[in-house]
């Protein structure tokens, strides 16, 4: 057996950078493989962006187990019609259990709906901006005492629309209004509710001002 180590030295100077190599991969055939270290994944989630500002909609993987970001191009040259494009994944930040990404401000860039880090069972939110062509997400802060996104109860208070780690919710416009709103399990598992989003009818774009009504829409 022979064991061939590439190897390079690295020096530290502004004046260098150092760029990803492009290496093709064969199979046993010697057809060259698309996106052979795109990963193997284990619990994907799907969304949609649109990561170097052409006209086609690319792909964005979270694959649950490891919590990874994977991003991947639309590219019409090659047969998948996608190119695996490490690049774009450190925009991402650290994220875990379900990430959907979804425009909730209308500006034609898709927000991170995803779970909470703050130990509350909920939803953090990260807003997208496009700054000189590049991608980059705000953490929303959520001035309310769970610090998540919430909705007001019946008493006035402010709490977290509840979303387990072990579950993904929907969000998506249910009624027709043009803003998203929310459809998740309750706790027990075996009620459905469903968020609706008064930001339309309070002429109100932002979502850390939303107003949404809670109704149990199923139960077991």
């Amino acid at each position: 057996m022979v064991i061939v180590i590439l190897g390079a030295n690295v020096t530290t100077s502004a004046a260098q950078s150092i760029s990803r190599w492009q290496v093709p991969v064969t199979d046993l055939q010697s057809h060259v493989l698309v996106n052979p270290f795109g990963g193997g994944l284990n619990s994907p989630q799907f969304s949609s962006i649109h990561l170097n500002g052409d006209d086609l909609s690319d792909i964005y993987v979270f694959d649950r187990s490891g919590g990874k970001s994977l991003a991947f191009i639309a590219d019409t040259s090659i047969t998948s019609g996608y190119r695996h494009a490490p690049d774009y994944e450190n925009i991402f930040p650290g994220l875990h259990d379900w990430v959907l990404l979804r425009d909730y401000n209308q500006d034609s860039l898709p927000d991170i709906f995803t779970f909470s880090s703050t130990g509350v069972p909920g939803i953090d939110v990260y807003r997208a901006e496009r700054i000189n062509g590049q991608i980059s997400f705000v953490k929303e802060v959520f001035n309310n005492p769970v610090k998540v996104l919430g909705y007001p109860t019946s008493s006035g208070t402010v709490t977290n629309i509840y979303v387990a780690s072990t579950d993904i919710p929907a969000i998506d416009d249910m009624d027709g209004d043009g803003d998203l709103d929310i459809l998740t399990f309750q706790s027990d598992g075996t009620k459905l509710y469903y968020y609706r989003n008064l930001a339309r009818e309070n002429n109100c774009r932002l979502i850390r001002l939303i107003l949404s009504s809670k109704t149990n829409v199923g139960a077991g």
